[in-house]
């Protein structure tokens, strides 16, 4: 698998990868045991943009918020998207996802509110109170798999367990569980 990643995909192990799968799915041991899922079963592996973290960090930086969204638009255009059949039967790389990134602004101007925050005042002081009050950020990439006859939506998720994938072929979908808290490496 290393091997095809190489040929069809330079520059992915270095950009690192984020896993999607089960509920379960991890890296280390619990990598192979719950890569595959849905029907037929695939395991995806989405190239590396960035953490949960690294987007709160992001959202609190940039003062400007339209610049804020296209560089997350920038950012995610990036994204790859590598679809493996089971038993690592056949490694697929898919390119060219369409990319739509939201902050609403209100979430933007509480992350950047937070230092002078006065909780006294019921202000947020943290990323969960602006997100509960003010909505999400949302990353969403959505590939045309023609070849595996899907297509293919990932939401990226600021928060652990958020990131997901949906593979859709018409009334069938299957849903893929992704990692967003680390770069993962492959071995």
């Amino acid at each position: 698998m290393l091997q095809t990643l190489g040929e069809h995909c330079p520059g992915c192990e270095a950009q690192g990868f984020a896993a999607c799968g089960s509920n379960e799915i991890g890296y280390g041991q619990r990598f192979a045991a719950n890569l595959f899922t849905g029907s037929p079963r695939r395991g995806y592996l989405v190239t590396f943009a960035m953490t949960g973290r690294e987007l709160a960090e992001l959202i609190r930086r940039e003062e400007d918020h339209a610049r804020l969204t296209a560089l997350l638009a920038e950012r995610f255009a990036r994204v790859r998207l590598v679809a493996i059949d089971e038993d690592y039967a056949r490694v697929r790389i898919l390119d060219g996802g369409t990319v739509r990134a939201e902050v609403p602004r209100a979430l933007h101007q509480c992350f950047r509110n937070q230092a002078t925050a006065d909780a006294a005042r019921g202000e947020c002081t943290s990323d969960e109170c602006c997100d509960k009050t003010h909505g999400s950020s949302r990353v969403e990439i959505t590939w045309n798999d023609t070849e595996g006859g899907e297509t293919i939506r990932y939401r990226f998720g600021r928060t652990v367990g958020e990131s997901r994938l949906l593979r859709i072929a018409g009334s069938r979908t299957s849903l893929h569980f992704c990692m967003n808290d680390s770069r993962g490496r492959l071995q």
